[in-house]
């Protein structure tokens, strides 16, 4: 297993301190996904025994990223690669 140490730009900790909204933060999962040329998104809620989330997973069948992209993220995080790109490695625009 490897592990990474996050390494966050401070625009990217603002943003996320201000995020507050969990629906938006489930967006970007899901667009992260889409962003990945998946074709199919599954959102999944794990319930406790009086309803409420105690979980939530998102599963997908995108790329995914390889080890040295997740170095380069890692390491570099608010910093995104789509800034550069205009379309994803499947050829889907942004």
């Amino acid at each position: 297993m490897t592990i990474l140490q996050l390494k966050a730009q401070q625009d990217a900790l603002q943003k996320a301190a201000m995020t507050r909204d969990p629906v938006r933060a489930l967006a970007e999962f899901v667009w992260n996904a889409l962003d990945a040329d998946a074709s199919e998104v599954y959102v999944e809620f794990d319930r406790n025994s009086l309803g409420g989330i105690e979980g939530i997973a998102v599963r997908d069948n995108g790329s995914g990223i390889t080890s040295e992209r997740a170095n380069i993220d890692f390491d570099n995080w608010g910093g995104s690669w789509k800034r550069t790109r205009v379309r994803t490695d499947g050829n889907r625009a942004f």
